[in-house]
């Protein structure tokens, strides 16, 4: 992924998130391919620091920004592209908007819940990016998986965890219409997508 990530000019969130976009298509299709298809909306993390602040400093500097899945875009490079433009890091930079993001985790509980209702938003897609070198009781840890809880009524939340050179993405969902036990299959067709949409010629 972290090659992909150089070869398409992208972060590792945003193949991460364009590659779930990917699976999505693949898991419903007929929600995708009529006309007039709009987006997914997803919450998905961002970075409040300012640059160049420390990062080892006391608290909460994670927040979460309102972003588009383009299921129905099916090229993989344009749905990267999509992705790019709803998550740019230099758009996130802007002094207002950065404010704002420092802001959000004091917002009161119930403007987080309309933020998050179904209405507004149908999945959280989050990205937890570990170390390496984790020990437990003398024992080092190998592999890590983050399972991602569903909040407000959302049918499916999905994670990538990241921790040394391994990637796991996870999925949590109620049991709908679909068999959401296709998707971790369906994530990693849509990423060798991606993968193939880079290569070089």
């Amino acid at each position: 992924m972290t090659a992909l990530a150089r070869a398409a000019g992208a972060s590792l969130n945003q193949i991460y998130l364009a590659a779930t976009a990917g699976a999505l298509r693949a898991w419903t299709p007929e929600d995708w391919t009529a006309r007039g298809a709009g987006p997914l909306h997803s919450f998905v993390p961002a970075e409040s620091r300012p640059p160049g602040h420390e990062t080892a400093t006391l608290g909460n500097h994670l927040a979460a920004l309102r972003a588009e899945l383009h299921c129905a875009e099916p090229d993989p490079r344009r749905r990267l592209d999509l992705m790019r433009a709803s998550t740019d890091r230099h758009a996130a930079e802007v002094p207002q908007q950065r404010a704002a993001l420092r802001a959000l985790p004091r917002v009161a509980g119930l403007a987080t819940r309309c933020l998050l209702n179904r209405s507004r938003t149908a999945l959280l897609t989050t990205n937890v990016p570990l170390g390496a070198g984790l020990v437990i009781n003398g024992r080092p840890v190998r592999g890590l998986a983050c399972l991602p809880p569903l909040l407000f009524g959302h049918p499916l939340s999905v994670a990538l965890t990241t921790y040394a050179e391994q990637a796991t993405i996870s999925f949590t969902s109620d049991r709908g219409d679909a068999d959401p036990g296709r998707l971790p299959q369906l994530w990693q067709e849509s990423l060798t997508e991606l993968e193939e949409a880079y290569a070089p010629v």
